[in-house]
């Protein structure tokens, strides 16, 4: 689908597909704590400038969680009309890694490339290069436990993201051009606040743009019924669109193509269709247990780096299942370890490479995942 081309020759992004789950009348997460969301980040850099490190990647995080949670500075300039709309998701994105989580897992994969405009080059099969390491980009990472960001150069888009309808594909996640990824002097000056990657997540949870698919047109909207028709997108916070039936456009939302300096807010009505999304197309992302549990204080996996074998040592009374997966998410081998054992898992039929060992509880909850290296 072709947007319309705002000033620079650029599109906002390249979401295609409006997708909206039936909205149930009690939301699955509302009796939940604030949600927690890992996140996988894949930097694909040709030039070395967009090698961000780490405390640029920790700051849009924290944009992507203030403007998902209300707490954006944009909010004090909001219209009484659209305040009292404002939603609040209760979510916390966080960054993937070894810490004091129960997640031994590093979030940040690095891969230095050649390749121009990686980010929306496709092979000769039409597939995105950028989602297979083979084609010089980098695979996901079990997508339906994480979500997954690539940051690369691409032509004409500031970010792409798949909908919930790709859940746990190889394709499924957000890839953002570099020169809008965080809040900092590399990005266009009309979209250096890092609010792309909460427009890109909409789509990841199942927004429209809130003027629908069809731009320059009062017959269509988002689908959301708090969110005004729209004529069609705003890119400048003074210079509007028409509007529809003389309803004031709501340009302050993240779903428009608004520069960054003035976005606001997602509607009450578009939390609760992503949380809608998330708890019935991606519940994957829920799927982590709690840290606090004694089990994974006695829970050892060993030798890590491995190459014949591993150890799962379990130190006290628990039945857990376990899975192997390859890098990409596929299952490789799965089984059940019996109580206060040490199970060995033969490993040396395996190709060199990385894995993830999964291990579950009996209610289904996901106590512990571990990065595995097999060497040869």
């Amino acid at each position: 689908m072709a947007f319309e081309f705002f000033a620079f020759g650029q599109k906002k992004c390249g979401f295609e597909k409006f997708e909206m789950a039936n909205l149930p009348k009690t939301l699955v997460l509302e009796d939940r704590t604030k949600l927690r969301i890992p996140l996988v980040f894949h930097i694909v850099y040709r030039d070395k400038k967009f090698n961000f490190p780490k405390s640029v990647i920790l700051e849009q995080i924290q944009t992507l969680n203030d403007d998902f949670n209300g707490k954006n500075a944009q909010v004090s300039t909001l219209s009484p009309e659209f305040l009292e709309l404002l939603g609040v998701f209760d979510v916390e994105f966080y960054l993937a890694e070894v810490d004091s989580s129960c997640i031994a897992f590093q979030g940040i994969q690095r891969r230095k490339t050649h390749i121009l405009d990686l980010g929306t080059y496709r092979n000769n099969a039409g597939k995105r290069s950028i989602f297979y390491t083979s084609e010089g980009g980098m695979d996901a990472i079990i997508p339906s436990k994480y979500i997954n960001i690539w940051v690369a150069e691409m032509e004409s888009l500031r970010g792409i993201s798949s909908g919930p309808s790709m859940a746990n594909s190889l394709e499924d996640g957000i890839i953002i051009d570099p020169r809008y990824f965080g809040h900092h002097s590399l990005n266009d000056q009309l979209y250096e606040w890092g609010h792309t990657l909460s427009h890109e997540m909409g789509h990841y949870f199942g927004l429209n743009h809130i003027w629908g698919s069809l731009a320059n047109e009062c017959v269509e909207d988002d689908g959301i019924e708090d969110t005004p028709i729209s004529y069609g997108p705003n890119f400048f916070c003074r210079n509007r669109v028409a509007t529809c039936d003389r309803i004031n456009p709501m340009w302050q939302n993240f779903m428009d193509y608004t520069q960054d300096d003035c976005l606001a807010l997602f509607t009450a009505g578009q939390v609760n269709a992503m949380k809608a999304n998330l708890s019935t197309l991606r519940t994957g992302l829920l799927a982590w247990g709690d840290c606090s549990d004694p089990i994974l204080t006695k829970l050892k996996i060993f030798p890590n780096p491995c190459r014949d074998f591993i150890v799962i040592s379990l130190n006290t009374r628990a039945d857990l299942t376990y899975s192997l997966y390859s890098i990409s998410g596929q299952r490789i081998v799965n089984g059940s370890l019996a109580d206060g054992e040490n199970y060995i898992l033969n490993m040396n039929l395996l190709s060199a490479g990385t894995y993830i060992l999964e291990l579950v509880d009996p209610q289904g909850h996901l106590p512990k995942i571990t990065q595995l290296v097999v060497k040869i």
